[in-house]
């Protein structure tokens, strides 16, 4: 995955870029690369969202569902996830890991909900989505909503690490030593 500077995406999104619009909301939804501010996230969420990304309805329900940057609107937050739902179901492999993102932290309507997190994250990591792959490993590794399963773990972090994941090289690093 090709990494990009705020300023590069900004310029991008300046010119209608959409994907940068939705990289943009993530950056500012979680932080990475500066400041995290939810106004400006939503900002972008909903302007990729209306040129037609998918992603960012997922971002959109939960900062709906949880009033992050803008007013708690449940109505909203359930048709946004329904969207996502979709959209995850079509195989996009970014919409099913951040919906299983979301429903692991409790950013949906309903709350927390760990059979569907696992459901999605499996869905992205079958799609070879690398984080979703690592952060499935991590919850085999813990038996966090799934049986605890140190072979799937360490089959998703090889898979996960051949896909380009420095983390999962780490952690099958430090498996590897705590074995030896």
């Amino acid at each position: 995955m090709q990494s990009f500077r705020i300023d590069e995406l900004e310029a991008l999104a300046s010119q209608g870029v959409h994907k940068a619009e939705t990289l943009l909301g993530i950056a500012y939804f979680c932080g990475t690369g500066t400041d995290a501010d939810y106004a400006i996230s939503r900002g972008y969420f909903e302007s990729a969202a209306a040129g037609g990304e998918s992603e960012p309805l997922v971002y959109l329900a939960w900062m709906n569902c949880l009033g992050m940057g803008g007013e708690c609107d449940m109505a909203k937050a359930e048709e946004l996830l329904r969207g996502s739902i979709e959209a995850a179901d079509s195989g996009d492999c970014n919409v099913q890991y951040a919906l299983g993102m979301a429903y692991y932290l409790g950013g949906v309507p309903g709350g927390r909900d760990l059979p569907k997190s696992s459901y999605y994250l499996e869905r992205a990591a079958m799609n070879d989505h690398r984080d979703a792959q690592c952060f499935l490993a991590s919850m085999y590794l813990r038996g966090d909503g799934v049986p605890c399963d140190p072979a799937k773990a360490r089959f998703l972090l090889e898979r996960a690490a051949g896909n380009g994941s420095a983390e999962a090289a780490a952690m099958l690093r430090a498996q590897a030593s705590e074995e030896a």
